[in-house]
């Protein structure tokens, strides 16, 4: 991966060297592009990706809803990487509600019975 991007000015024709950036707009998915414009833009006011530090948040992006999300960090290699993970709340939360009345229900059942 190269860390810097040719820049070339449309009046002068200039070329020159500027470093990559990655940014929301770079990410063609809608799902990704969201999650990082949270991540740079959001999470802990306009950051750079080497400023992202690790930790978990319960945010509302776009109008996907709440994702549960986990930042990670690793360096491997000499590269620094950052990873994101993103749960949707109501694929979490589906699952503990039908297990949730099944529950009390089964709970209801031994209580009665006793």
């Amino acid at each position: 991966f190269d860390s810097f991007r040719t820049v070339v000015d449309e009046t002068t024709k200039k070329v020159s060297y500027a470093p990559y950036e990655a940014n929301a707009t770079d990410f063609p998915l809608k799902e990704v592009k969201a999650r990082v414009h949270w991540l740079l833009n959001e999470r802990e006011g306009k950051t750079a990706w080497a400023d992202v530090k690790a930790g978990a948040a319960e945010v509302e992006i776009g109008d996907e809803g709440v994702q549960f999300i986990k930042v990670t960090s690793l360096t491997q290699f000499g590269v620094d990487w950052i990873g994101v993970i993103s749960i949707p709340w109501e694929s979490v939360m589906k699952e503990l509600n039908d297990t949730k009345f099944r529950t009390l229900l089964l709970g209801m059942l031994i209580v009665g019975g006793i």
